[in-house]
């Protein structure tokens, strides 16, 4: 006999995983929700007993099962990969559309047919759900398809979310010799971005002061005059969370280049305009150029 603790007994969703949701699918997940939460039967494998309040994330292409206690003390975290229920979920959704169809034609024996297709997709789904989650929880059939239907409600709308890069909070820019473009774009992002952002740069090798840097950078509000280009090897911290590579050098040793466990490298390949040729002008206007496609790089990236 099922204990009045083995149960969910609330259900959130992650404010990213919200705002990517039309309002049809909004109503379906609320509905999905109030169903769940209705009747069901799950526990932790973990010996944590409940209720459970569940709340739900997008990460990495993979849904982020959250559980707290109703105090709020949480209690264990897990993750669900996408990838294994999109071609369930698909179809599932593409046959429950039809059956709304044949339901509004009134054609009776496409409707049971649909129907007979759906409940065998849903219980599908339900198996796939139990099986993934074997080591992690216990439930019921009846709770698995009512869960399937929330994944189903949320999957289009996690995906997208999870898809979306995420905002770091420490960010290292590489170049090659730290004199024209890591250190601008470092600087334009604690410009824009600091003191939530923290953004340091360095180069294969320190190279010397480039004086067209302070004046194009001074264009615009920000001061480089007092930097000293430094190489990776000065750099003490190495805990970035994502390092961008701004020359193809810098690119061919991204790998290799200071950073904590998981974190991304990202290339933006930038020009060098200390090719550039001609008179005064014409130089600084490719620092300029530079600068503005920093400006829009790094505002695109991180906003």
């Amino acid at each position: 006999m099922a204990r009045h603790s083995d149960r969910l007994s609330a259900i959130s969703i992650d404010q990213s995983i919200a705002s990517a949701t039309t309002p049809e699918a909004a109503q379906d997940r609320a509905l999905a929700i109030h169903d769940l939460l209705e009747g069901n039967h799950f526990n932790l494998s973990n010996g944590k007993t409940g209720p459970y309040k569940l709340h739900i994330t997008a990460e990495s292409q993979r849904l982020v099962l959250g559980f707290s206690a109703e105090n709020g003390q949480h209690l264990h975290s897990f993750g669900l990969s996408l990838k294994p229920f999109q071609r369930t979920v698909r179809d599932y959704l593409a046959i429950c559309d039809s059956y709304i169809s044949a339901v509004q034609s009134s054609n009776t024996q496409a409707v049971e047919a649909i129907d007979m297709a759906r409940r065998g997709l849903h219980n599908e789904g339900a198996e796939l759900l139990t099986e993934r989650l074997k080591d992690k929880a216990e439930m019921d059939a009846l709770t698995a398809r009512r869960l399937f239907t929330l994944v189903c409600a949320i999957l289009p709308a996690a995906a997208a979310a999870a898809a979306k890069p995420v905002r770091p909070h420490m960010v290292l820019y590489v170049c090659t010799m730290n004199a024209i473009r890591s250190p601008m774009a470092a600087a334009i992002t604690d410009h824009f971005f600091g003191p939530k952002l923290y953004a340091a740069s360095a180069g294969l090798t320190a190279g010397d002061p480039d004086p067209f840097v302070s004046v194009v950078m001074d264009e615009i509000g920000i001061d480089l005059k007092t930097h000293r280009p430094h190489s990776l090897t000065d750099e003490e911290n190495l805990d970035f969370d994502l390092v961008v590579t701004l020359s193809s050098e810098a690119q061919r040793e991204g790998l290799n280049l200071p950073r904590k466990a998981g974190a991304g490298v990202e290339h933006w390949p930038m020009p060098d305009p200390s090719t550039a040729q001609g008179g005064r002008e014409q130089i600084l206007d490719a620092y300029r150029a530079l600068r503005d496609d920093l400006v829009t790089r790094v505002k695109q990236r991180f906003a």
